[in-house]
C-alpha cells in the first residue's frame, strides 16, 4: 500500500491529485519508481483509442508480485493504469474496489451510482460478492431506512452498521444480506468538489465488527478516490466527445488545427495536410519549410503579416495565400492565428491557428467575381443615367456614355480632369464637405443637386448619388458616383416658381382676392385665397369656414351664392354682385366671377377658380352720385317752383289783365307792353339758365370748352382770387356727351374745391385736346395739399376718381411746379372713325 498510504498520509496533496486538477504521482512499487500522469498523456495515443485492456495488462505484468493472495500491489498498479486509460466506467470502478478489498482480509466492497433521476441508487462495482446479491438489492432508494447505503446517500454522511441482523435501517434487506453471510456493512457517500452526490462506497464483513479510527480514515479516502475516478472518467468522456465531434466537423469543413513555437516547430493535430496531399513542415524548420511553398505572389503578404504579428503588436491575424500541393498544384488557403502564450519579453511564444481550404471558393468566387465584372461593365457602360468612377482626390477613374452625354465630354477628357474642375463654384464647398464625411466614416453615402460646366459653356443641373467603396483594410478605394440629368425639371421648375411668383403677385394686385374651391352637394367650400380676402373679411379663411356662412351673409345672400354654385357645377360661368358684413359689421360689396375646372380624369371634384372684386368703394360712390344727382333735381325743381314758376305766374296775371281790357275796348298800352315783354324776357332767361344748368354740354351752348368758359366766368369775383381759363385745341374733341359730362363735373368739383380750400390769389384752367389724349389741369397757388389728403380724401375727391375710372381716365393730385396744388385729369380720345 505504498502510494495509497503515502497518500492517506499526505493529505494536503491529494487534493490536488485526486481532485482532478492535474499532477504526478511518484509512486514506489519495490524499489521501482512509476510516473503516471493524471493528465493521461504519458498513456500512449494507440493504447488509450485502440487497445487500452492491452496497455493495461502489460502495465499490470511489469508490476513486482507480492506473496499474499490478496496482491495489493498489482491491484494497486491495476488501478493507476486504468486511471490513465479509456476504461468504462464499470471497469474502472471494479478495479478501484478489488484495490480496496486488498486492505483487510474478509473485506468486500461495492460501489452504487446514483442514477439520472437522482432518487435510486444502481450498481457500479462489486468484484467479490455474487451477483445475485447485487440483483436483489438493485435498485436503492435513495431514503433513510433503504439499508446503509441508501441512508448515506439520503443523509451525506456515513453510517455504520455493525450488525445488520440488529439494525432498523436493515429492516428490509437484512435477510438477504444474512442469506449471502453478510453481517457488517460501513457505508459512505461518494461526492463531487461540488457536494453533488455520485454514488456510495460500501464495506462489507461476514462478521459483527465496528471500524477502527484507522479504518474510518481509510473509508474516507476510498470514498475521495472513488469520486476522483468517477468525475475524471465523466471529464475524460466529455474530452473525447467534445474531441470527436471537434474531429468530425474539422473533417467536414476542411479545417486543420496546428501549434507553432517561436522557434519554427510547427505541430499538426490532425492529417489536414494529408487529405489535400500538402507537405505538413513539421519540424524544428517547419515554418521554413511551409513559407517555401507559399505562392511567390503571396509570399511577401504572408511575411508583412507574419512580422507584424511576431513582433508582438497584435494578437490574432488573418491571411489568404496560395501553398504548392506534392503534385505541383496550387492550392488557396485562408490561415488564422493567435497567440497561445507570450515570453516574459512580451514576444510571442507559441501560437495556435488553422488552415481552411478555400480552394474551391476561390474558384467560384473568382468565377463569380469575373461574372459579377462583365454584369459590371455591361450595366455601367449602357446605364440610362451618367455613371462613374471617382478617385478619393477627386480625378475621374471611370465614366461611361451617358455621363459623356450629360456633360458634352469625350472620356478621354474627363479622365483627365477632376469633378472639383467643372464643378460650380457656388455648389463646390458643399460636395466637398460630403466627400470629406465620407472618407472619414462620419456617413455613408450623400445625395445633392449641383451644376456641372458643360463643354459648351453652360451650367448642367444634375443629381448626384455618392457612395464610398473601401478595401478590406477600411482604406477608401474610390467614390461611385451616380449622375442624372436635371435640367429639364430645374427649367420646369424655375418655370412653376417664377408662374406663381406671378401668380401670387397678381392675385394679391387685385382690388379684393383670388381664390379656389370646390362645390361639394351643391355647396361652395373654398379651399384657398389669396391674402385680399383678410382685408375683405377681416379674418383667415380657418376663421370664416368655423365661423359660418351665416356670420357674414344675409339668408337671400346666401340663397344666391348657392344658386350660383350650382351654375358654376353646371360648367356655366359666374358673374355675380354679392353683399356681405365683415368681422367688425361693416358692410362691403364683392363683384365675384367663377369658373369651373377640370382636373382630368379621376381627380374627384372640379376645382373652382374665381376672382372677388372689392367694389365697396364704388358702390359707396355710385350711391353719393344718385344721392348728388337726386339733390340736383330738387334744387332745380325748387328753382323752377320758386323762381320760373313765380315770373310765369307774372308774365300770365299781366297778359290776363291786359286781355281784359281789350274786352272792353281799351287798348294795352306802350308801358303795359313793354312790361310784359320785360316779363317775358326775364322768363327766357331763366329758362336759359336751368337749361344750362341741366345741359351745360349740349352742342346748342357750345360744348366742353364754351362749358368750361362759362363755368370760369360764373366763378369770377372781384374778392376772390382770379380765375382763368385756357384752351388748346389741336384736335376736335372726340368723347361722346356722357364723357364730356364727367369731364366737366371733374372741373367743377376741383374749381370748387379750390376757390374753398386753396386760398389761392389764382388759379388757372387748362383744357388741352390732342388727337389722342384730352388734359384737363386745374393749377392753383395756393397754400398746397397735405401728404395725406389723398388717402383720407373727402366724397368730393371720391367721386372725381370715380368718374375718372368710368370714363378711362387717368386723375392725379399733387404739388404744382411752383406751389399750390394741381389736378390732372388725361382721358384717352377715342380713334377718329368711332367718333
Amino acid at each position: 500500500m505504498g502510494f495509497l498510504t503515502a497518500a492517506h498520509e499526505d493529505r494536503a496533496r491529494r487534493p490536488a491529485c485526486l481532485g482532478g486538477t492535474g499532477g504526478v504521482y511518484n509512486c514506489d512499487v519495490a524499489g521501482t519508481v512509476m510516473l503516471l500522469s493524471t493528465d493521461r498523456h504519458r498513456m500512449p495515443l494507440t493504447a488509450e483509442h485502440k487497445n487500452w485492456a492491452a496497455a493495461v495488462d502489460s502495465i499490470v505484468r511489469c508490476a513486482p508480485r507480492s506473496a499474499s493472495q490478496r496482491d495489493p500491489l498489482r491491484a494497486q498498479v491495476r488501478l493507476l493504469a486504468l486511471l490513465s486509460s479509456p476504461a468504462p466506467l464499470n471497469v474502472l470502478l471494479d478495479g478501484l474496489a478489488t484495490y480496496v478489498e486488498t486492505w483487510a482480509h474478509g473485506l468486500h466492497c461495492t460501489v452504487l451510482l446514483v442514477d439520472p433521476t437522482g432518487q435510486l441508487l444502481r450498481p457500479g462495482a462489486a468484484p467479490s460478492l455474487p451477483d445475485a446479491y447485487t440483483h436483489a438489492i438493485d435498485p436503492v432508494p435513495i431514503r433513510i431506512g433503504e439499508g446503509s447505503c441508501g441512508t448515506a446517500a439520503a443523509r451525506r454522511e456515513m453510517v455504520v452498521v455493525e450488525d445488520v441482523e440488529q439494525s432498523d435501517l436493515w429492516t428490509k434487506y437484512a435477510p438477504i444480506a444474512l442469506s449471502y453471510g453478510l453481517r457488517a456493512c460501513w457505508s459512505v457517500p461518494i461526492v463531487d468538489d461540488a457536494r453533488a452526490l455520485l454514488g456510495t462506497l460500501a464495506l462489507y464483513y461476514r462478521e459483527r465488527r465496528a471500524p477502527s479510527a484507522h479504518e474510518i480514515d481509510l473509508i474516507e479516502f476510498a470514498s475521495s478516490l472513488a469520486a476522483f475516478a468517477i468525475q475524471r472518467h465523466r471529464d475524460a468522456e466529455r474530452l473525447r466527445t467534445s474531441e470527436a465531434r471537434l474531429e468530425s466537423a474539422v473533417r467536414g469543413t476542411g479545417i486543420g488545427l496546428w501549434e507553432a513555437t517561436a522557434g519554427g516547430e510547427f505541430r499538426w493535430f490532425d492529417n489536414w495536410c494529408e487529405r489535400f496531399g500538402v507537405d505538413p513542415g513539421v519540424g524544428d524548420d517547419g515554418f521554413a519549410r511551409w513559407r517555401e511553398r507559399i505562392h511567390p505572389e503571396d509570399v511577401g503578404r504572408c511575411v508583412a503579416t507574419d512580422e507584424v504579428f511576431r513582433r508582438g503588436s497584435a494578437d490574432h491575424y488573418a491571411v489568404e495565400y496560395r501553398i504548392r500541393t506534392r503534385n505541383g498544384e496550387w492550392r488557396w488557403v485562408h490561415e488564422r492565428g493567435k497567440v497561445a502564450a507570450r515570453a516574459s519579453d512580451g514576444t510571442p511564444r507559441l501560437l495556435v491557428g488553422v488552415c481552411i481550404d478555400i480552394d474551391a471558393q476561390k474558384q467560384t468566387t473568382e468565377t463569380a467575381l469575373r461574372e459579377s465584372e462583365e454584369r459590371f461593365r455591361g450595366a455601367f457602360e449602357f446605364a440610362a443615367i451618367g455613371m462613374a468612377l471617382v478617385a478619393p482626390d477627386g480625378r475621374w477613374m471611370r465614366v461611361n456614355r451617358a455621363l459623356c452625354g450629360i456633360l458634352g465630354y469625350t472620356a478621354e477628357e474627363l479622365l483627365a480632369t477632376t469633378f472639383q474642375a467643372i464643378t460650380h463654384p457656388d455648389d463646390l464647398d458643399a460636395d466637398m464637405e460630403h466627400a470629406r464625411q465620407m472618407l472619414v466614416g462620419s456617413r455613408t453615402h450623400y445625395d445633392m443637386e449641383k451644376r456641372y460646366l458643360h463643354k459648351g459653356g453652360h451650367f448642367v443641373w444634375v443629381l448626384l448619388s455618392v457612395s464610398l467603396v473601401r478595401d478590406d483594410a477600411g482604406q477608401p478605394m474610390y467614390f461611385v458616383s451616380q449622375i442624372q440629368d436635371i435640367s429639364a425639371r430645374k427649367h420646369a421648375e424655375s418655370q412653376l416658381i417664377d408662374s406663381e411668383f406671378r401668380y401670387r403677385t397678381i392675385a394679391n394686385l387685385v382690388p379684393g382676392f383670388v381664390f379656389e374651391g370646390v362645390v361639394r352637394e351643391g355647396l361652395p367650400q373654398p379651399t384657398w385665397v389669396s391674402s385680399g380676402f383678410e382685408r375683405v373679411y377681416g379674418c383667415t379663411l380657418d376663421r370664416f369656414i368655423e365661423l359660418g356662412s351665416e356670420r357674414f351673409y344675409e339668408a337671400a345672400t346666401r340663397e344666391r351664392i348657392r344658386a350660383g354654385a350650382s351654375t358654376v357645377a353646371r360648367g356655366s360661368d359666374l358673374s355675380m354682385d354679392v353683399s356681405l358684413r365683415s368681422i367688425d359689421g361693416a358692410q362691403r360689396w364683392l363683384r365675384v366671377v367663377a369658373r369651373s375646372v377640370h382636373a382630368g380624369p379621376g381627380a374627384g371634384l372640379e376645382r373652382v377658380l374665381g376672382v372677388a372684386e372689392d367694389i365697396t368703394e364704388r358702390m359707396r360712390l355710385e350711391q353719393a352720385l344718385h344721392e348728388a344727382t337726386r339733390q340736383e333735381q330738387q334744387r332745380l325743381g325748387k328753382e323752377i317752383h320758386d323762381k320760373l314758376t313765380q315770373e310765369l305766374v307774372g308774365v300770365a296775371l299781366l297778359a290776363r289783365g291786359l286781355a281784359a281790357a281789350a274786352r272792353k275796348g281799351r287798348q294795352p298800352s306802350a308801358e303795359e307792353l313793354d312790361q310784359l315783354a320785360l316779363l317775358a324776357s326775364g322768363t327766357i332767361g331763366t329758362c336759359h339758365s336751368i337749361a344750362q344748368d341741366l345741359s351745360p354740354l349740349s352742342e346748342a351752348h357750345g360744348g366742353l370748352v364754351q362749358a368750361l368758359h362759362d363755368m370760369v366766368d360764373r366763378q369770377s369775383d372781384s374778392n376772390g382770387p382770379g380765375v382763368r381759363f385756357d384752351a388748346i385745341e389741336d384736335a376736335p374733341i372726340r368723347l361722346q356727351l356722357p364723357s364730356t359730362d364727367h369731364v366737366f363735373r371733374i372741373a367743377q368739383e376741383g374749381l370748387t374745391n379750390a376757390l374753398k380750400h386753396a386760398s389761392a390769389h389764382s388759379i388757372k384752367v387748362t383744357l388741352d385736346v390732342q388727337p389722342d389724349t384730352l388734359r384737363l389741369e386745374i393749377e392753383d397757388d395756393g397754400i398746397g395739399i397735405p401728404p395725406d389728403a389723398t388717402e383720407s380724401a373727402g366724397l368730393g375727391l371720391k367721386i372725381m376718381h370715380y368718374r375718372a375710372e368710368l370714363i378711362g381716365a387717368r386723375l392725379s393730385i399733387g404739388p404744382g411746379e411752383t406751389g399750390g396744388t394741381r389736378l390732372v385729369c388725361e382721358c384717352p380720345q377715342p380713334a377718329s372713325d368711332a367718333a
